[in-house]
């Protein structure tokens, strides 16, 4: 609410300035250019921008919706499904100049020309503090997201005992989650868009796991004994993920910008082992080996999607580090 406001520049020509404006006379007066001024506007090559914060935001609120059941049909037999619905409203963002002119231009968006305040010469890039022409990026309540999908979990443990008095048991543990939708309308002006499984520019940026797979799922083997030894595989499945601009939503595909390396990303999956020993009563020890197979997380293109995380990476989704070894120990008393 109350970070400073401050101007800055931003590489983007207003496309009603110069002595042979790209935009219409129409066009122009939705965002302020007089008659007289059309076509008499500087030509330049930047805008000012006012960034900062509002001191007439709302907080962000949600609407969650939950149900499950569980079955345990036998003692050595669980599974669950819960369905959930996450709903944000009043996301806070900003518009960027580069998003705010051309909506008001071409649509007469209020909301958007609002945000188009330009000095007594009608130009974008002129003027000092308040009296400074500029487009209004700084902090608003701009629209809403959310998220639905199914959570399943299932366990079963198969007794060994009759194979060996000391055999132990096996475990399987299966954890998985389908997406059933990904709204996102956060920007003024555009239309919803669901995201699920896509992830650019758009996509990647709004949310608290995004870009978010269709499928995904891990699956752990355990066995383990009396004598207080266990092992385990683990197996972490992420669906495939597209790029936004294959999206069939015309809001967000761009058949120009995609590229075969940003066109999709195939499905991955990981393998996880892990041992544990009661080396004393007291005392357990834990060694393993995360990303076993060494799986280098896939590469995206930063031009083609330059708000992923770390650039050319989606490295909340991707292990990013490779194989990677860990242990531990544990102590009672």
């Amino acid at each position: 609410l109350f970070t400073s406001q401050v101007l800055f520049q931003t590489a983007f020509t207003d496309p009603c300035a110069g002595s042979a404006p790209t935009a219409s006379p129409a066009q122009c007066a939705r965002s302020g250019v007089t008659p007289q001024q059309y076509g008499n506007i500087a030509s330049q090559s930047v805008v000012n921008g006012l960034m900062g914060g509002n001191p007439l935001l709302k907080p962000e609120t949600a609407d969650t919706v939950t149900a499950g059941i569980v079955l345990t049909p036998l003692s050595t037999v669980l599974f669950s499904a819960d369905y959930w619905r996450i709903k944000v409203k009043n996301f806070i963002s900003n518009v960027p100049p580069q998003l705010a002119l051309p909506t008001c231009l071409n649509t007469g968006d209020p909301f958007s020309c609002s945000l188009i305040q330009r000095d007594a010469n009608g130009s974008l890039s002129t003027g000092l503090g308040s009296t400074a022409g500029r487009i209004v990026s700084t902090r608003y309540n701009t629209g809403s997201y959310g998220t639905s999908g199914v959570d399943f979990e299932g366990r079963y443990v198969l007794s060994l005992q009759s194979l060996a008095a000391k055999a132990g048991n096996l475990s399987f543990s299966f954890t998985g989650s389908i997406a059933l939708d990904n709204p996102i309308n956060v920007t003024p002006g555009t239309s919803l868009v669901d995201c699920t499984d896509l992830y650019g520019p758009t996509c990647s940026t709004v949310g608290a796991t995004t870009p978010v797979p269709r499928w995904r799922h891990r699956l752990r083997m355990t066995w383990e004994n009396r004598a207080g030894f266990e092992v385990s595989l683990n197996w972490r499945h992420i669906g495939r993920m597209n790029s936004e601009f294959t999206s069939s939503n015309p809001n967000l595909s761009s058949p120009d910008s995609v590229f075969p390396i940003d066109s999709h990303i195939n499905a991955y999956d990981y393998l996880d082992l892990e041992t544990g020993i009661d080396a004393t009563e007291h005392l357990r020890i834990r060694l393993g080996v995360n990303n076993l197979t060494d799986k280098r997380p896939p590469v995206i293109g930063y031009v083609a999607n330059p708000l992923l995380v770390n650039g050319n990476m989606a490295a909340g989704v991707y292990d990013v580090l490779g194989r990677y070894l860990f242990a531990g120990l544990t102590a009672t008393f």
